[in-house]
């Protein structure tokens, strides 16, 4: 698990404040939302050693504190299995991160600890599951092109709960680099209406994944009925990027 400084800013608020960024305690949700977060951050960054903490052993830790040998399973994953809940999971993981951060890097550890519930700042970004219009940018439409050709390698399987969260992950970091949303998008504010409709609903607060999940009969199902319906849409209103979204890769 790499930790970058921008990461390592987000999951202190996100341990002061889960329900205002991820909508609840749970660490199968902050799992994938970060991995939205990094894979933007990666995307535009990549690894580099001056946006990096020195958290790469954070692994090891982890495998030490379960007495695991070396394996490919994450840190998330391990203390979801060690844990009775997915909550409960949650909290193990910062208290594990504490943990850590105190052995290692006692001044992080200080900076990480500090309750700042009085300075909280979202970027406006227009997250689906919020039951706002889902604004996507060109660089989000990219990404999801090649998430529906390799939904395993992205998201570990094919979901649209996952790929949510992950989603959401993604446009945070996208808010926070384009200055409190102000980013590059195509024209797809129609994208919800087009769903609405698509479901014959009227104006509702419900976002895209909502009305697709309950729409469907499984979480497999709505992954694919969700990249259908982009593909339906992107036809009628962008007929070129349509062609260039189902292109094999």
């Amino acid at each position: 698990m790499v930790i970058t400084s921008n990461l390592f800013g987000l999951l202190k608020k996100i341990k002061n404040n889960p329900k205002v960024y991820l909508g609840k305690s749970s660490l199968f949700i902050l799992d994938h939302f970060i991995g939205g977060y990094s894979g933007k951050e990666y995307e535009i960054e990549g690894w580099s050693r001056t946006s990096t903490l020195c958290l790469r052993k954070f692994q090891k830790f982890i495998e030490g504190i379960y007495n695991l040998p070396a394996t490919t399973k994450g840190v998330c994953r391990i203390i979801a299995e060690n844990t009775t809940n997915d909550e409960e999971a949650f909290y193990k993981f910062f208290e594990l991160l504490e943990k850590y951060l105190e052995q290692a890097h006692p001044n992080l550890a200080c900076e990480f600890s500090a309750d700042e519930r009085t300075d909280i700042y979202i970027p406006s970004v227009k997250i689906s599951a919020s039951g706002q219009a889902m604004t996507i940018s060109t660089d989000l439409l990219k990404l999801l092109k090649v998430i529906k050709a390799r939904p395993g390698m992205y998201l570990g399987g094919v979901s649209l709960k996952v790929l949510n969260h992950f989603i959401n992950g993604y446009l945070f970091k996208e808010s926070e680099i384009g200055g409190d949303g102000r980013i590059p998008v195509v024209c797809f504010q129609g994208f919800q209406e087009y769903i609405e409709n698509a479901y014959n609903l009227q104006a509702t607060t419900k976002g895209v994944f909502t009305i697709i999940a309950e729409n469907t009969t499984n979480d497999e199902e709505a992954f694919h009925k969700f990249f259908e319906l982009l593909e339906e849409y992107l036809e009628c209103t962008h007929p070129d990027l349509a062609c260039e979204f189902k292109a094999s890769l």
